[in-house]
């Protein structure tokens, strides 16, 4: 079944690849389902390596104190906006990541993959 790259906006040969992404910012809740192409989801994780953390890594971590894409130290841990990705790059390969943002990254992260406010699970 043909779809089009949320990345390139055409219809690729090939599978496509899911990205369901999740931002916190005080009390509201920002979605986004994204489907890709192979080389599209390999664009979007290059693009965000630096600023989210695998999911065993991130649930190790006693307290986070600082911005996960520019390390601007908060006061309360309760001031950075969660983000939680869900990545399957192939069926049934399940990748978490989760990031953990300012109010100025967020704000970017949440332009990044075009998150969309929901309520009750619907944008």
């Amino acid at each position: 079944m043909a779809y089009v790259c949320d990345g390139h906006g055409s219809s690729p040969n090939g599978p496509s690849r899911s990205l369901y992404a999740t931002l916190i910012d005080d009390g509201r809740r920002y979605t986004a389902h994204k489907r890709y192409c192979v080389n599209c989801m390999m664009e979007v994780f290059k693009d965000h390596q630096s600023d989210s953390l695998p999911g065993v890594v991130a649930f190790s971590l006693q307290n986070i104190e600082a911005c996960t894409n520019c390390g601007s130290v908060v006061e309360h841990e309760a001031r950075l906006k969660p983000l939680y990705v869900t990545a399957y790059s192939q069926k049934n390969m399940r990748v978490d990541y989760y990031g953990y943002y300012c109010e100025d990254c967020a704000v970017i992260v949440r332009n990044s993959f075009d998150l969309k406010e929901s309520v009750n699970g619907k944008s």
